[in-house]
């Protein structure tokens, strides 16, 4: 709850991700919700391993202690792992001090 209330939003076209830096100083967090809007249990699943997985090739990329929730749109249920990537990389870009 500390990160809706303080944390910073980003929004695009697949997701809006809400960032806050936490106490510790130790690798970036995640956290993925996908509510039902998105689709049937198959479809929200690969939407997670999809975050999942973007989220682990570009960790390095994350400033240490920061804490990340993903809120998947509706539209995230069609889109490939390379739109989503590209998406991820989009919110590093904008995380960096």
């Amino acid at each position: 709850m500390r990160i809706q209330s303080i944390g910073r939003r980003v929004q695009l076209p697949h997701m809006v991700a809400l960032y806050v830096r936490s106490d510790t100083q130790g690798a970036a967090r995640l956290g993925i919700t996908v509510s039902r809007r998105v689709g049937k249990a198959v479809q929200r699943n690969r939407v997670k391993r999809l975050l999942r997985e973007a989220f682990r090739l570009q960790k390095q990329r994350f400033p240490r202690g920061l804490d990340l929730v993903l809120i998947a749109r509706p539209a995230a249920a069609g889109a490939t792992f390379h739109q989503l990537f590209q998406e991820m990389g989009m919110i590093c870009q904008r995380v960096r001090p």
